[in-house]
């Protein structure tokens, strides 16, 4: 969704926005190689990033958020139809991603340079074929069929377009077939080789800073019925399937810039996500130790100050489990333009 850089009025609107594009395949040749092992789908285009406030049936949505009513928000203008719950299918958008598509080119940074040709050797995304979800494909059916043109064309293509899994409920951990992680892990087993496959965790209890206490009943359910159930599953295929896994966007990322705030800054939601996250890297990384972790690290634009940046080094050191991360995803939930990096800080 980054394929166009100067797509919103304001860069800090991320849900549904118009006038996007998707952006470069995935790919390990990246502008840093010692510090960026690839660029990768890890939203996957044409489901919805949230709804608008009445939802296509007319009704009113139980989860809207308020940056999905943005300026910059499809749905907000007379015309467009309204965003379906996040997750579900948005024909309209990814239609629209697909007209305004950029996914080959070069990437120009502003302040790096391209260094050596030669990978990191621990690159877990080197030399690997991806997994392309066949689920994918089965849900953009009905948007190719009714698309014409260069769209329908560019569709076509990004069905075969790898992109991550996103974990988002219980019931996509165990289970057969392409819409659990289970049936993918063991879809991607079969392959010869072996196809690598991500999954983004997205569970945290206190995620809408709603909870009250200490949510303490949260994090026990998220611990045994969702982490736990994971790690088992991780540790059947750890050794049959290379696994890269994000942990819990758009969470510890989001402390630095909203200390002041009642809600993402309450005592609750800290707890919620430093305890859940520390328990789920801890957890998966004793079970399946050859996943490939990486932690949300939000995007430039909430990080392109030193003090904020310092906050969030901080924080992660306090987890104490920086020995079991590979690194850091980037522009996952919002999001900036590919070739815009911020500068480095020694902290």
């Amino acid at each position: 969704r980054n394929g166009v850089a100067d797509a919103r009025e304001k860069c800090a609107n991320w849900c549904n926005i118009r006038g996007a594009g998707v952006g470069l395949l995935p790919t390990t040749k990246t502008v840093d190689k010692d510090l960026i092992d690839a660029y990768f789908w890890l939203k996957t285009p044409g489901e919805s990033d949230g709804c608008s406030q009445i939802l296509p049936d007319g009704s009113e949505c139980p989860r809207y958020d308020a940056d999905c009513g943005s300026q910059d928000s499809l749905g907000t203008r007379a015309g467009e139809p309204p965003a379906p719950e996040a997750g579900q299918w948005f024909d309209f958008q990814v239609k629209m991603l697909a007209e305004n598509a950029k996914m080959t080119g070069s990437v120009v940074p502003r302040v790096l340079k391209a260094l050596s040709e030669t990978p990191t050797s621990s690159n877990p995304f080197e030399g690997r074929k991806y997994y392309v979800n066949p689920s994918y494909a089965e849900q953009a059916k009905v948007s190719i069929e009714s698309a014409e043109g260069q769209v329908k064309t560019t569709l076509e293509q990004m069905v075969q377009v790898p992109s991550a899994y996103w974990l988002d409920t219980k019931s996509k951990i165990r289970g057969v077939g392409t819409n659990t992680m289970e049936g993918i892990l063991k879809d991607a087993a079969d392959k010869s080789p072996p196809e690598l496959v991500m999954f983004i965790v997205y569970h945290l209890p206190n995620r809408h800073y709603d909870a009250a206490g200490d949510c303490a009943a949260g994090l026990e359910e998220y611990k045994s019925e969702y982490i736990d159930e994971i790690a088992s599953v991780f540790k059947e295929y750890h050794d049959k399937v290379p696994i890269v896994l994000v942990i819990e966007t758009n969470s510890l990322s989001k402390l630095p810039t909203n200390r002041a705030d009642s809600g993402c800054g309450n005592s609750a939601t800290v707890a919620a996500y430093k305890t859940g996250i520390t328990y789920a890297v801890e957890r998966i990384s004793v079970m399946a130790p050859s996943v490939a972790i990486y932690l949300d690290g939000g995007h430039g634009g909430w990080f392109g100050w030193k003090k904020k940046m310092q906050d969030f080094v901080l924080t992660i050191k306090s987890l104490g489990v920086t020995q079991h991360l590979r690194g850091f995803a980037t522009n996952v939930a919002g999001y900036q333009g590919l070739g815009e990096m911020c500068p480095t800080y020694d902290f």
